[in-house]
């Protein structure tokens, strides 16, 4: 009987030790879909630049907006810009043309991810041309978004000179695209 016991005893301590090492695995598949996204805003859609004083009309205005284009975008990306149709009143005709801009990009005060981003300076033209170029996306450690400070020249070398007290708009497109 105590052999009985014992052998009944020892198979259930093998059963309970079987069932203790049981496992079970399963295997879940997480499938992300990446979706290119990409958004360009300008905060200040109005710029002016006053021509009231001889250094004006003869070295152009300066204007620096910081903080003026603020990106978003998932990977490398390119802003670039071109001139809108220029309206006016001022006379003679035909009003200034849109290469009385120039322009320049920096990074802006608010921050971003400069990591990768080259900047070149432009003639404003109704052809578009590349402002800033960024090799990676714009989020860092602390930032969704990477802000630049956008610096104006307008009318240098006289371009300005000769027309008649008016007002002029040179509309500048700006548009991102991610090659």
């Amino acid at each position: 009987m105590k052999k009985k016991l014992l052998s009944i005893s020892i198979c259930l301590i093998f059963l309970c030790a079987a069932k203790a090492n049981a496992q079970s695995t399963a295997t879940v598949n997480l499938n992300i879909t990446l979706s290119d996204v990409v958004s360009l805003t300008v905060p200040t859609t109005a710029v002016a630049f006053a021509f009231n004083s001889e250094a004006a009309y003869t070295d152009g205005v300066v204007t620096t907006v910081d903080d003026h284009l603020d990106v978003m975008s998932s990977r490398n990306y390119v802003i670039s810009v071109n001139s809108g149709s220029i309206t006016g009143t001022v006379t003679p005709t035909p009003l200034p043309t849109a290469n009385t801009v120039s322009m320049t990009a920096a990074a802006g005060a608010a921050g971003g991810n400069y990591t990768g981003v080259t900047y070149a300076p432009i003639t404003l033209a109704s052809s578009a041309a590349a402002l800033i170029t960024s090799t990676a996306s714009s989020f860092d450690a602390t930032h969704a978004h990477t802000k630049y400070a956008i610096t104006y020249t307008v009318g240098a070398n006289h371009a300005y000179a000769g027309y008649k007290a008016g007002t002029v708009t040179i509309p500048v497109v700006y548009t991102i695209t991610q090659p």
